[in-house]
């Protein structure tokens, strides 16, 4: 796969990016609440720069989630209409994933833990391998207080701890982490659709896709519901 068109509005951002045979193309924009007015003519731009249509490109990636109920709505709405238009075969990235990706290495543990609001956190911890970087456990929903035993489980000894996210902003309620080396804190980090490009290319080559009509986000809580288009 050459040509994969990404989108990510898991948080404050409106985030488009374009691989194009190698080379990364990306418009990143932090635009609270703005995403529904701004998303599809920064898609239509990014592909008119690049004189690419949307029947050319060979499938588009997104981040599924968890993250903001809004954004991730508007996300997989945003992609359903556009695969289904062009017939093309979709990814699904995990937000989180997307999150930590900038920050891999090997020898690092990376915990993504974005605020859920209700006094709960989405997480999950990232363990560099090489190049690369493989989920350690699932995601959670979980609460502040939770996290220190959460992390204490699944950390690899001896690997520095980066942490990122706006979760790591109740770090105070966390417990003690005394234990573990926190190399980095970014609080402010957030997905992009850059990583979440990069994350999926592997997926496509291997044809680990799914139709437009199965594009569903992730929300972690039960009582959201998802209401695909018909």
């Amino acid at each position: 796969m050459s040509k994969i068109l990404a989108l990510d509005t898991a948080a404050d951002a409106c985030s488009v990016a374009l691989w194009l045979d190698g080379e990364l193309i990306s418009d990143h924009r932090l635009l609270p609440r703005e995403h529904t007015k701004h998303m599809l003519p920064m898609i239509e731009n990014i592909l008119q720069h690049n004189s690419i249509t949307l029947s050319e490109l060979d499938g588009i990636a997104f981040g599924c989630g968890p993250g903001s109920f809004t954004g991730l709505r508007i996300c997989g709405g945003i992609v359903q209409g556009l695969a289904f238009g062009a017939d093309l075969p979709v990814v699904p990235v995990s937000s989180l994933a997307a999150l930590a990706y900038p920050f891999a290495g090997e020898n690092i543990t990376v915990v993504a833990s974005v605020d859920a609001r209700m006094n709960e956190l989405y997480t999950a911890v990232f363990q560099g391998q090489g190049e690369g970087f493989t989920v350690v456990d699932k995601e959670y929903l979980l609460a502040p207080e939770s996290m220190s035993q959460q992390l204490l489980a699944q950390a690899t000894p001896g690997n520095a701890l980066i942490a990122a996210g706006s979760g790591w902003s109740y770090r105070d309620q966390f417990g003690d982490l005394k234990c573990m080396d926190l190399l980095a804190c970014d609080t402010n980090a957030i997905p992009t659709a850059a990583a979440v490009a990069e994350l999926s290319l592997a997926r496509f080559v291997s044809g680990d896709t799914i139709a437009a009509a199965e594009v569903s986000p992730v929300y972690l809580r039960d009582s959201v519901a998802w209401q695909k288009s018909s």
